[in-house]
């Protein structure tokens, strides 16, 4: 049998909300998270479910938002509009400094670290037979790029130039949400998709299980240079038999997820938030499949911005130590 996301029961923390974020109690806090069939969404719920099994005693209660991405997410936090989110390395790193997409916003000096997630490797998903054995094979075929505003939409970007392609040597580009690309890869609509995402992803499992795909690996000289160039990038491999038909592991790059506030959000909050993750660590790794190869110790790093303070001081009471 085929390795499956575990289903996570989300209604309760999703209910709230969909009143709006604005509506929410001095106890809520919202983590915007990316779409329903990514990780960051159930991986959101499991932090949730952490610190709503403590709500009583600490009356604070969080809740879960489905948003575009990673891109929106930044965005959110700064306009006040998110309390906390779940955002690609990279963007984290780009946003602090105030580069790349965020070069017209200007640096996010208040951006502030929790703790970082899964590995997220970028996941290129060819139908079976289209003849597309490598990144540059993408060439004349028909591509979802991703939402606009997501993390995976501006990763491919970053591909493309570093294979110094642009979007007109494509075949065509689709801008579809997890579920849309599924069904579209599947209904012949689209020759491939690309996806940087923690595995096993519901969206994969989806199209794996529905037609007939293959995972490509991306790599080569073009992505050796990215990677050594950008700390937040790193070099993995995405294991076999994850999907239907993906007898053999996948090489690719890729970053990993992090949880990011504002240094305005309070120090108890936070403090709060982190000890009912990282203190019941066993607990939350049950809670998804991308979590079981964590370890407490990894998900401290402050290379892409400043630690939260709040985390700061949860993390010194476990006996943790941020990463060098």
């Amino acid at each position: 049998m085929k390795h499956a996301a575990k289903a996570f029961v989300a209604v309760a923390l999703i209910a709230p909300a969909l009143l709006g974020h604005a509506q929410a109690g001095q106890g809520d806090i919202a983590i915007g998270t990316g779409g329903v069939t990514g990780i960051y969404y159930p991986a959101g719920g499991a932090i949730c479910e952490m610190v709503n099994r403590e709500s009583q005693a600490t009356d604070l209660r969080c809740f879960t938002e489905s948003t575009a991405g990673s891109i929106a997410n930044i965005r959110a936090l700064r306009d006040g509009s998110l309390d906390f989110a779940i955002v690609q390395s990279d963007w984290v790193y780009h946003a602090y400094h105030g580069t790349s997409v965020f070069a017209s916003d200007g640096p996010f000096d208040g951006l502030r670290v929790v703790f970082e997630l899964h590995s997220e490797p970028f996941t290129l998903v060819a139908r079976k037979g289209s003849g597309i054995t490598g990144f540059e094979d993408l060439k004349g075929k028909k591509v979802n790029i991703g939402l606009p505003g997501s993390g995976q939409r501006s990763t491919m970007d970053v591909v493309m130039k570093a294979y110094g392609m642009d979007y007109d040597a494509l075949g065509g580009t689709t801008e579809l949400s997890e579920t849309g690309m599924a069904k579209a890869i599947c209904n012949g609509e689209i020759d491939a998709m690309v996806y940087t995402v923690g595995h096993p992803a519901a969206a994969i499992s989806d199209v794996a299980n529905n037609c007939e795909v293959e995972l490509v690996n991306v790599e080569g000289p073009a992505i050796d240079k990215l990677v050594s160039e950008n700390g937040f990038y790193q070099k993995v491999s995405i294991p076999a038999d994850l999907y239907e038909g993906t007898g053999s592991a996948v090489n690719s790059f890729g970053v990993r997820a992090v949880l990011v506030t504002t240094a305005k959000e309070p120090a108890g909050t936070v403090n709060r938030l982190t000890t009912d993750v990282l203190g019941h660590f066993a607990d939350f790794a049950r809670l998804h499949d991308s979590f079981s190869v964590l370890k407490p110790e990894d998900m401290i790093n402050d290379h892409l911005a400043p630690i939260h303070e709040g985390a700061l001081s949860a993390i010194a009471a476990l006996g943790l130590q941020p990463q060098p």
